[in-house]
Formats: C-alpha cells, sequence, structure tokens
C-alpha cells in the first residue's frame, strides 16, 4: 500500500531567550498509508499541534523531509 504522507528524521526547534533553542519534534519518523485513518494523540504539550503544522505545509520543519501523495 502507499503512503499519503511520510516524514523521515523531521526535527523542529524554535529560538528561545538566552542564544538557545527549544526543541520541540526530535527526529519524527512516520508512515501514513492512503486510505487509512490515523490518530494523532499524546500529552499536552507533546509537538502534535507543530506536527500537524508540518503535515499541513502551514510550516517548515527546522530539518528533515517529509512527503505527501
Amino acid at each position: 500500500m502507499e503512503n499519503m504522507i511520510e516524514t523521515k528524521d523531521v526535527i523542529q526547534s524554535f529560538p528561545i531567550a538566552g542564544g538557545k533553542e527549544l526543541v520541540v519534534l526530535k527526529n519524527i519518523n512516520i508512515q501514513i498509508p492512503t486510505g487509512k485513518l490515523t490518530m494523532l494523540r499524546g500529552r499536552s504539550g507533546s509537538g502534535k499541534t507543530t506536527l500537524m503544522n508540518i503535515i499541513g505545509c502551514l510550516d517548515l520543519p527546522t530539518s528533515g523531509t517529509y512527503a505527501l501523495a
């Protein structure tokens, strides 16, 4: 089955005070097959919305790749 969405080693970080970085997503690898219902769940602050913004092409990852079929 072909994947509709695939990410490889996606990292997302944001600059914070003091010249430091806050890493929100680290090495995220997912494969979502075409035609399958997939649920994303996790604790508050775990990066769900950040990942959905990348998958939905609203934001670019700091590094890594993603593909939409």
